[in-house]
């Protein structure tokens, strides 16, 4: 399986733009809203850019180990082996990866158990304190990181945020979203990987 999926939003382009940061900034309440809208299917596909390598491409994620932004624990891909993973690249300052929260942290409680886990990728520049305080004020529930150019890099590049990949039990990348993805895809796709037995392609 390897699929381009445009997750439907308006994915701002990195860099982010010179408009003041705080002019980005959206009421916690607000987010809450538009992320139970956009998982009822209440908010319309705005479009977006996709880009994904061909099958013939198609890439094993690369190892990290990096320290979350809480400072507490750390996530490895080596912890990853038998799971299904979904990487989701965002930023703070970025609408779109803030709406998508609500419905990821949904699918990551519902299937956790059963073998999904979700990591976030931050690519704030103004260090972990400032996305840890995110994190927790909107009580975030499955680990944050900070990414850099080396990272992102070596998942075959990010151009927009929110960007989000998909990863089976092999540890390959099978989807990649770009755009604000909704939560009624991404527990279509993680209940496919889930009926998946080891090893079946």
């Amino acid at each position: 399986m390897n699929d381009v999926t445009d997750a439907g939003a308006p994915a701002p382009v990195i860099p982010p733009p010179a408009k003041k940061r705080g002019g980005w900034m959206v009421p916690g309440g607000f987010i809450a809203a538009v992320g139970l809208a956009w998982w009822l299917g209440l908010v319309p596909s705005l479009g977006g850019e996709t880009a994904y390598p061909s099958a013939a491409e198609q890439v094993v994620a690369p190892d990290f180990d990096r320290p979350t932004v809480d400072g507490v624990g750390r996530v490895r891909t080596a912890d990853w082996r038998g799971k299904i993973v979904l990487v989701n690249v965002w930023a703070t300052w970025c609408p779109p990866c803030r709406w998508e929260i609500p419905a990821l942290a949904s699918v990551y409680r519902t299937y956790r158990d059963q073998g999904l886990a979700v990591v976030g990728v931050s690519i704030d520049s103004d260090g972990p304190e400032k996305v840890n305080a995110f994190v927790q004020e909107h009580a975030v529930p499955y680990p944050v990181v900070m990414g850099d150019a080396g990272l992102i890099a070596a998942f075959g590049g990010v151009r927009a945020v929110p960007t989000s990949f998909l990863l089976d039990r092999q540890g390959r990348i099978v989807k990649k979203y770009v755009g604000l993805l909704p939560g009624p895809r991404l527990e279509r796709d993680v209940n496919a990987l889930l009926a998946q037995t080891p090893g079946q392609k």
